[in-house]
Formats: C-alpha cells, sequence, structure tokens
C-alpha cells in the first residue's frame, strides 16, 4: 500500500501505520527513498523530515487496470502519472537515478538524488 497516493479511493489515506513509522523515524535513520506499489499509477512526492529529504515512489503501473482519471486533493503529488510502466533504477556512490519508461518505451519521468 502507498504511504502517500492521490488515488481517489480513500483506503490509502486511513492505512497510517507505515506511513507514521516512516515519518518518525525519516530523519533519524536517514531514510532516502521509500518503493510502494498497489496504486495503479505512477507518483513521486519528496518531503523533508528536519534535515533528511525522503523521496516516495508509487510503481503500480506495470498491470491491471489504471486509477481513474480524477485524483483526490490530498496529498498534492509532485508527480501523477497515470499510464502503464516501469522505472530503472541506477544507484552509484554519487546518488540515485529513476527513469520511468511507458510501455512504448518513451520516457516519462527522471528524478536524480542530490
Amino acid at each position: 500500500t502507498p504511504l502517500y497516493s492521490s488515488a481517489a479511493s480513500d483506503v490509502y489515506k486511513r492505512q497510517t501505520f507505515i506511513r507514521d513509522l516512516v515519518e518518525a523515524r525519516a530523519e533519524s535513520h536517514r531514510i532516502d527513498v521509500v518503493l510502494t506499489g498497489h496504486s495503479h499509477n505512477y507518483e513521486r512526492l519528496s518531503k523533508t523530515y528536519g534535515n533528511q529529504k525522503t523521496h516516495f515512489f508509487v510503481l503500480g503501473g506495470a498491470g491491471g487496470g489504471l486509477e481513474p482519471p480524477e485524483s483526490s486533493d490530498y496529498p498534492v503529488m509532485d508527480r501523477v502519472i497515470k499510464q502503464h510502466h516501469f522505472a530503472v533504477f541506477s544507484v552509484t556512490p554519487g546518488g540515485v537515478e529513476v527513469e520511468v519508461i511507458g510501455l512504448d518505451g518513451a520516457e516519462l519521468d527522471r528524478w536524480t538524488s542530490h
């Protein structure tokens, strides 16, 4: 279940156990990236906890029906793409890069840690 999702379903907003756990430890445990699925689309959100910036990704558009076109008012995600996709992660000593690719091979999003 995604910690954050703009999916119109209220189900995700009520499931707070893992979200509360991550938020309470994001800074002290230096959590950089959180990956989830279940919501059938791609979403990205960056949040700051003290001196720590944590990036949340929903990678749920690999199959099945996509989320409806409408989105909820909260949370406002940095990026929402309601297309089937896959993601390629490149992890180096210098950081992380995420490339999100549609089924037609087109790049849908690119994110790089700083």
